[in-house]
Parts: C-alpha cells; structure tokens; sequence
C-alpha cells in the first residue's frame, strides 16, 4: 500500500480523472444503492469525495477516510467549491481505522478492499456499524482473469476511456493525463491487478458478514449486510 500512496499522491487530481472518464455515471449509481437518510456516515477508502459528497446529501455526518493525502485534498477542494459542510476528511488506514466501535449508522467501502488484507479490513469496518446499522461494500472480481492480466490492458484502457476523456477535459489535458498515468512506476501497478476469484470473495464476504445479501453484476460483487442487535 505504500507503494500504491507513494504514486497517487503527486497524481491526484489526473487519477480522479481518469476514474471518472471510465464510467462519468459511477457516483450516481453508487448513490442508487445508499439508505435516503442516515446518521452518521463512514466512507472508508473515500478517494477523491464524490461519494462521501453525494452522501452528505442524506447524512448528519460523513466522514471520508483514506489513506492518499493527495486524494483527500483533492476531495476538500470539491467541498470547498460545492460549499457542503457536513463532511470531514481523515488520513488513515481502512484496515486499522482510527475510531471506536459501532460509531456510524452506515459504513461504505467501494472498490477498495482489493488493496488491503482484506479479512482484517472487514472485521475492522463491520465493528464499526452499530446495531442495525448498514455496511455496504462492493469490489472488483476477475471474470476474466487472463484478459486483466495480458500487457496490453492499459492500452486497451487508454482507448476505451480516450473519447469520453476527451469530451470531458478536451484533447490537451486528455494527452497530459495519459502522459501521466502511463508513467512506468503507474504502469507497473496496472499491469498487476489485484482481483479477487469470485468464489473466494463470495466465501470472505459469507463467512465475515453472515446473513449478508449478495449482488453480481459483470466484474463487481457487492455485499449488502445489516448488524443484528446482538452478533452470534
């Protein structure tokens, strides 16, 4: 992981956009999937905010931890600029978060786990939910592990997401983005992907989170779980 912060930080901004440019609709759709109201909110792995932003929208409070200070910088820039107050900013790890149990009504981790020891992470993130709180996680399984792995998947990446990079930022930051994502240090990071095997996620998310409902779409597993009043 300190690999991984070591090359975000100074990127931050470039990084946010090139999420955004592989699916502009993605906060929107993880919205979809958020209770309308809560209490106080925890979005572990938070990114660059746009969750933790749009949940502010339903919350008392929202807490974004993660754990690139440059990403979380980039996060209070879009809250300064959107002028949502309800939202702080942490620097901290997913797997060893810095708060005391069943603090938040509803905990959120996306597209995150595969970057941490995922067991820990999850039993970490699941004490913090209090008695019939929620906790939402969802991330990336290898549906097609031989493709995710081929050296030509950043290319390929590239091409998919060129056009609406294009639109979205024109052609000259477009050609500054993939100038920087492409760097060798970023490129050696793409080109090992770490995906869980769908059976085995499915086993992790099962045997930590009894009783939780999950959802398979295309290469995304999501895992719905509710805290009972008292865990068996």
């Amino acid at each position: 992981m300190n690999t991984y912060h070591s090359i975000l930080d100074p990127i931050a901004e470039v990084y946010d956009k090139w999420l955004f440019a592989k699916d502009p609709q993605r906060y929107v759709k993880q919205l979809d999937l958020m209770p309308a109201q809560a209490g106080c909110v925890l979005d572990a792995g938070c990114g660059s905010g746009e969750l933790a932003l749009g949940l502010a929208m339903r919350a008392n409070l929202v807490i974004g931890l993660d754990f690139s200070l440059g990403l979380l910088e980039r996060a209070q820039q879009k809250q300064q600029t959107r002028a949502i107050g309800n939202v702080i900013w942490l620097v901290g790890d997913v797997a060893q978060p810095p708060f005391a149990n069943e603090q938040f009504d509803l905990v959120v981790c996306m597209n995150v786990l595969h970057n941490l020891p995922v067991e820990r992470a999850l039993t970490c993130l699941r004490a913090l939910v209090m008695p019939s709180g929620r906790l939402i996680v969802r991330d990336q399984v290898a549906r097609h592990s031989r493709m995710e792995r081929l050296p030509t998947k950043p290319l390929w990446d590239a091409i998919r997401r060129s056009p609406n990079l294009i639109r979205l930022y024109g052609i000259r930051q477009t050609m500054h983005i993939l100038a920087t994502i492409f760097t060798p240090a970023a490129s050696r990071r793409s080109l090992r992907p770490r995906l869980f095997q769908p059976a085995l996620f499915r086993d992790i998310l099962q045997g930590l989170l009894p009783g939780c409902v999950i959802q398979e779409r295309d290469s995304q597993m999501l895992a719905l779980w509710e805290r009972p009043h008292k865990l068996t």
